[in-house]
């Protein structure tokens, strides 16, 4: 009967032992925390806070003497109520219940003349929770707020805190010190934004900065300045240049001992300097598809992964060049997954691009070994050099160049036909430095299947 007194803004959007998620802008960017109403304590609500969870806010519905909860870290927040119900309190919700339950009794009512009791009612039940509302917010503003800081706040900020009579205020005010308290800075520049940046933004921008279906360059130009990803100067051009996440990222890397954790470079950046983990993984692919020296990302399982194209992501070694392929996916890089300087490819790592040549290389990624891979890849290989030929007999022949816009594309195919003969790994390094995108591997190669045709006939 208590809990089904309480105001309708309790039971529906904080209901006592469940963790409703709230969102609260801080600097430019939208964090997302989440609320947790409850009458004893539990544990794990003071452990450290990861994932997209940036602030809790636990709220006592009644004070222990007893109470000493370990929280670690200065954006968990547990309010302890400063007085005790009053006797009104109890009656105020024994009223909403009762109204509450008069009022279904209406609603299963076919009576058309009976909407004048159940109007009166709402409007009494309206008044009754302010009225608890507003003993709420009495008992918590002469209450304690706690943090793994220890009490941060005085009376007076309390006070300001749990003002009126909508939860929801409280917990924004409360969850903006908290966020401004650990992140009284930020690395972006959010001074010439006209909105806070929100998880949603973040797939939208990979898709602008990677040219994916679905981009807009818009977005870019709106936000890209104040991240970092272009400048004041061509906010719709994509430019890292000046971008302080990726500086921070350059110098955690430097002060590590070996490779590192995606999951632990993804948390600092994250947790550490303030961005959210939708930013903070946009800022580490980015960060692999530009640095140099290079660096990649060693995946411990290819499986369910796939490119932007629809086709099997064939390699567990993300490399720049292949960061473009992928489509948006926070869950890209599973458990175990590392980032380090660029290693030496194995001729697994080299079937993505090589399958650009051959579509038939994407069933022996596993189970094969390079010979099979040898052998797979001399027939479009042998095609390849066929019409290369042509081209250059009908060169010959006609005493003049090549067949118009043909001669960039024979360039770099042959220059890639020219180290079949050193193996995999020569032809892989060709490609990726012909190739800045392998997919326009196959652009080339139908444009030279298709202009030998041509003069064939």
């Amino acid at each position: 009967m208590t809990l089904y007194g309480e105001p309708r803004v309790w039971l529906e959007r904080f209901p006592e032992g469940q963790a409703s998620e709230i969102y609260c802008d801080h600097l430019g960017l939208r964090y997302r925390g989440e609320v947790i109403r409850a009458a004893s304590w539990s544990p794990s609500w003071g452990e450290p806070l990861d994932q997209d969870v940036y602030f809790r806010i636990i709220l006592m519905s009644r004070r222990s003497a007893n109470l000493r909860p370990q929280i670690s870290g200065s954006r968990i927040a547990v309010c302890l109520p400063g007085t005790m119900p009053s006797r009104r309190r109890a009656s105020s919700t024994g009223e909403v219940a009762a109204i509450r339950e008069t009022q279904a009794l209406y609603l299963a009512s076919d009576d058309p003349e009976a909407d004048l009791i159940p109007s009166t009612l709402r409007r009494r039940q309206q008044g009754v929770e302010q009225e608890l509302l507003g003993e709420d917010s009495v008992r918590y503003s002469r209450g304690a707020v706690m943090t793994g800081v220890g009490p941060v706040m005085d009376a007076t900020d309390i006070a300001a805190v749990f003002a009126g009579v909508d939860p929801l205020e409280w917990f924004q005010r409360l969850g903006a010190r908290l966020l401004s308290q650990s992140y009284p800075a930020l690395p972006i520049d959010a001074s010439g934004l006209e909105r806070a940046i929100t998880e949603d933004d973040i797939p939208q921008i990979h898709r602008a900065i990677l040219d994916h279906p679905g981009g807009d360059h818009e977005v870019l130009t709106a936000l890209g300045p104040a991240l970092g990803f272009s400048s004041h100067a061509a906010p719709g051009v994509f430019d890292t240049s000046n971008c302080q996440p990726l500086s921070i990222l350059r110098e955690w890397f430097n002060q590590q001992p070996e490779q590192a954790s995606f999951h632990a470079a993804r948390t600092y950046l994250a947790h550490e300097t303030g961005l959210t983990m939708p930013l903070a993984h946009l800022c580490l692919l980015l960060f692999v598809h530009t640095e140099s020296p290079p660096m990649e990302i060693r995946l411990t399982s290819r499986d369910g992964l796939s490119t932007v194209d629809g086709r099997p992501l064939l390699t567990t070694r993300l490399t720049s060049g292949l960061i473009p392929l992928l489509p948006w996916d926070m869950n890209l890089a599973g458990p175990g997954a590392q980032i380090d300087g660029e290693s030496e490819p194995g001729w697994e790592d080299t079937i993505q691009h090589l399958s650009y040549l051959s579509t038939n290389l994407a069933a022996l990624v596993q189970g094969s070994d390079m010979a099979t891979a040898e052998a797979v890849l001399a027939h479009p290989l042998q095609s390849l050099s066929q019409s290369r030929g042509v081209l250059a007999q009908f060169a010959q022949a006609s005493g003049g160049p090549h067949p118009p816009g043909s001669a960039r594309a024979l360039d770099r195919l042959a220059a890639i036909l020219d180290e079949t003969s050193a193996g995999f790994t020569s032809v892989y390094r060709k490609i990726r430095g012909l190739y800045p995108d392998p997919r326009l591997v196959e652009d080339d190669i139908r444009a030279m299947h298709r202009l030998a045709e041509i003069v064939v006939f």
